[in-house]
C-alpha cells in the first residue's frame, strides 16, 4: 500500500508544526497492513521523510505492532496480523493427559508451535 504524496506531505507538515513539549503522543495513523510488502512500504516511506528517530516492532500472540517514532515525539502505529508477516511452524510435540470416557485419562501428543518471522524491510530491528 503506497502512501500517496498528499498524505506524505500532510504528515511532514503535521509533524513539523505539532508541539511535543506537553508530554503527549499523537498516533496520527493507525493503519492495518494486509501484506509484508504493505507494511515494509509504509515503514520505508515514513523513514524517507528524514523525521523518524526509531522504529519498534512488538509481537503479541495474534498481531504485530510497529511504532514509528518521529523526532518530536509523535508516533504512527502500523498493525498486521501475525500470520500475515510470520509463518507458524511446528517445532515439536508434547504429551498431555486428557479426560477419556473409557478411562480416567489418556495421554495424547499435541503439537508445539512457534513463529518464524523474517525481518521487515525498512524496520531497524527486523
Amino acid at each position: 500500500m503506497k502512501l500517496d504524496n498528499d498524505a506524505l506531505e500532510f504528515l511532514i507538515e503535521l509533524f513539523w508544526t505539532l508541539p511535543s513539549d506537553h508530554g503527549f503522543k499523537v498516533a496520527i495513523l493507525s493503519r492495518w497492513a494486509y501484506s509484508p510488502d504493505d507494511l515494509a512500504g509504509w515503514i520505508t516511506q515514513l523513514k524517507a521523510t528524514g523525521l523518524v528517530t526509531d522504529v519498534e516492532k512488538r509481537y503479541d500472540d495474534n498481531n504485530l505492532t510497529v511504532t514509528v517514532r518521529f523526532y518530536n515525539g509523535h508516533q504512527v502505529h502500523l498493525y498486521a496480523a501475525r500470520e500475515t508477516v510470520c509463518e507458524r511452524v511446528q517445532v515439536g510435540t508434547r504429551t498431555v493427559s486428557k479426560p477419556d470416557p473409557n478411562a480416567p485419562t489418556v495421554d495424547v501428543e499435541e503439537p508445539i508451535y512457534d513463529w518464524k518471522c523474517e525481518p521487515i524491510m525498512g524496520s531497524d530491528n527486523g
